[in-house]
């Protein structure tokens, strides 16, 4: 699917292809097209929960009935919205985050939380695992009990770096990343028509989605990266990734701006 572009802007002429889940990529792609793109949503993976909920169930109403962490950490928008789902399910209150911390691994997945009533204590200023663990050194973690409720491939960064720190972390799977059937092959047919100027990726799993099938395709364009970890992932593959400064549309359009002006 194409969005009409707005003529002028910053990005006006280049074609984007979005690869972000569908629920979330009508922002950015209203974000690209006001800058002047054409874009093409390109999803290739999209969440779906966990096979067996009960250990996140377990988790939760053990936060209900006696308040057992000091911390919840949330490292990503699916996971806010997977433990809200399960929530409603179990009838349980948002309420109960009021008994322990909470820390949001960046503004979009704080933003989720504050959309369901929740205020996070943490928000590091680098959005990723890595800003997570320096934002707790200066809090401390020694003794802390913390639940992070995650995907099932997530990184072990942050649960292995905060237990060499003292806490103790009891990490539930939330959710599960799955390729969409046919995605794939949408975006090889863009990209074989040598129409696509850059391709947006917004996290490692997108990336794995992605390589090897189109690892040639891909280095005919730019590789753009909505965070550290997404780039670390494409150059793994042997491609060039460039960064945004941070992981937001309003950022990509910044990056792929002062790439056209070099």
């Amino acid at each position: 699917m194409t969005e009409p572009a707005v003529s002028g802007g910053a990005l006006a002429g280049l074609v984007l292809a979005l690869t972000r889940p569908r629920a979330r990529a009508a922002r950015w792609a209203d974000v690209f097209r006001k800058a002047g793109a054409k874009v093409l949503l390109t999803p290739v993976i999209e969440t779906v929960p966990p096979s067996d909920t009960s250990p996140l169930d377990d988790a939760l109403r053990s936060m209900s009935r006696y308040g057992c962490y000091d911390w919840t950490v949330f490292t990503s928008i699916s996971s806010v919205e997977r433990v809200f789902e399960r929530l409603r399910a179990l009838r349980l209150s948002p309420s109960l985050f009021d008994e322990c911390s909470v820390a949001a691994v960046g503004r979009a997945t704080a933003a989720s939380l504050e959309r369901n009533g929740v205020r996070p204590r943490i928000v590091p200023k680098r959005e990723d695992a890595e800003g997570l663990l320096d934002a707790f050194q200066i809090e401390g973690l020694g003794g802390l009990s913390i639940l992070m409720p995650r995907a099932a491939s997530g990184r072990e960064t942050f649960p292995e770096g905060a237990r060499v720190l003292g806490a103790e972390v009891h990490v539930v799977e939330a959710y599960r990343t799955v390729e969409i059937p046919g995605g794939v092959d949408a975006l090889h047919e863009h990209l074989s028509s040598g129409g696509v100027d850059a391709v947006v990726v917004g996290s490692p799993s997108q990336v794995k989605a992605l390589v090897p099938r189109l690892t040639g395709l891909l280095s005919a364009c730019l590789v753009i990266c909505a965070g550290s970890t997404t780039a670390e992932e494409v150059q793994r593959a042997g491609l060039k990734a460039y960064k945004a400064p941070r992981p937001d549309a309003h950022a990509v359009v910044s990056l792929l701006g002062s790439l056209r002006t070099r």
